[in-house]
């Protein structure tokens, strides 16, 4: 009976291992999308800026460009994380 014991608590070992690899993918989904929305809010904020001064300057051109990249990288790394989690 003594070696099935230790089979067990190797494979609750395991499991615990897994869950705790499962949690930090959790987590650190959910600091990207906190990330997001904190980006989503500074551009909403500067478009409001701009939208209030009347006149649209040549560097808000650069930075919308710049955000949507950082969007575009959002959900490249978003997807990466849910294969990770899916696995």
């Amino acid at each position: 009976m003594a070696d099935l014991t230790a089979l067990i608590r190797l494979h609750k070992h395991e499991l615990d291992e897994k869950r705790r690899a499962l949690g930090d993918l959790y987590a650190a989904a959910a600091l990207l999308e906190r990330e997001r929305k904190a980006l989503e809010r500074s551009f909403a904020q500067e478009k409001d800026s701009v939208a209030a001064s009347g006149e649209i300057p040549y560097t808000f051109a650069r930075y919308v460009e710049k955000v949507r990249e950082q969007f575009k990288n959002f959900d490249e790394r978003t997807k990466v994380l849910e294969v990770q989690i899916a696995a």
